[in-house]
């Protein structure tokens, strides 16, 4: 073979190796398994996502695993490969509520994985849309009051619920939030039950009897402020006027303030001779106190003073 036919054939060669070239390039990017290079993509992005799943937090997250957990989620939403579109109003939010849509990511992946980019954007807009909803409830939350009386007029069994749950004067209400009561709670530091108010199933709020006790007595109504799904709350300090309160002392009042005035400590002479009257010795007033008229006292096996 002459040193010009091996040249004619070793172009041709190296010709058709071109063509070859050039097709798959202008092929494959049109074939159902894309280039190369789309296949190098495809396999970023799987690892992006699978970044995102992996993100763990367990049942009951201390402060700092939650933040650890929120920080990975901004870092790895961060991550171009995905292309996700944060919405407008994300670019207004505060880094509170920048973090409170990080942390609603890192709970939906917590109890379903992503399966796609797709997956992952509607993931991040159904988030963004519920820290929009509490940004609104936050917004409505301080135009009401958070104390309230019932006055002693009330009866047992009275919807009070326009009483507790009301509107700062000059306020206006944003008619897509709605505002119900949830739950009651006693006082902290009370010691007492809840007794006197209770919560319907249709979130009213029910004076359940009358304030018997001459002294007036405190409650707590949680109260919701809800947008779509997406709650806020707080704590309404309800007193309940006793019955028949005129402003004056009640007899509980009374009698507490005139066994205060008496010794309790008393000393029987060696020297008295059984059979005889001690009763003055016994209840005697302290130095410088003077009865009441209209308190009576009288003797009782009963410990630390006595009740009816």
């Amino acid at each position: 073979m002459s040193e010009i036919t091996c040249g004619i054939r070793f172009k041709s060669i190296m010709s058709k190796c071109f063509l070859t070239f050039v097709a798959l390039v202008l092929i494959l990017p049109f074939s159902p398994t894309g280039t190369l290079v789309a296949l190098a993509q495809e396999g970023t992005l799987s690892e992006a996502i699978g970044r995102i799943n992996a993100i763990k937090m367990s049942n009951n997250p201390t402060r700092e695993e939650e933040q650890a957990a929120i920080s990975q989620m901004r870092e790895a939403l961060s991550d171009p490969i995905l292309e996700l579109k944060f919405a407008d109003a994300f670019d207004g939010f505060t880094e509170e509520y920048k973090q409170d849509t990080y942390s609603r990511m890192v709970y939906l992946v917590k109890y379903k994985p992503f399966l796609d980019q797709k997956d992952v954007q509607a993931g991040l807009d159904y988030c963004i849309q519920e820290t929009i909803n509490l940004r609104t409830a936050d917004e409505e939350m301080p135009k009401y009051e958070q104390t309230a009386t019932i006055p002693d007029t009330v009866k047992a069994g009275d919807d009070i619920t326009d009483q507790i749950i009301r509107m700062i004067e000059g306020k206006e209400k944003n008619p897509l939030v709605m505002v119900t009561a949830k739950k009651v709670l006693p006082m902290k530091g009370s010691g007492r039950p809840v007794e006197y108010l209770q919560v319907d199933p249709n979130g009213r709020v029910i004076l359940v009897k009358s304030n018997n006790t001459g002294m007036p007595v405190k409650e707590l109504v949680n109260v919701w402020f809800t947008v779509d799904d997406t709650s806020t709350g707080h704590r309404v300090e309800v007193t309940i006027q006793p019955k028949g309160d005129t402003g004056e002392p009640s007899d509980n009042q009374i009698v507490q303030e005139e066994v205060n005035k008496y010794n309790r400590v008393a000393s029987i002479s060696a020297t008295t001779e059984a059979g005889v009257d001690v009763t003055d010795q016994i209840i005697c007033l302290k130095d410088g106190m003077n009865k009441n008229s209209h308190a009576d006292s009288n003797s009782s096996n009963r410990r630390n003073g006595w009740r009816k």
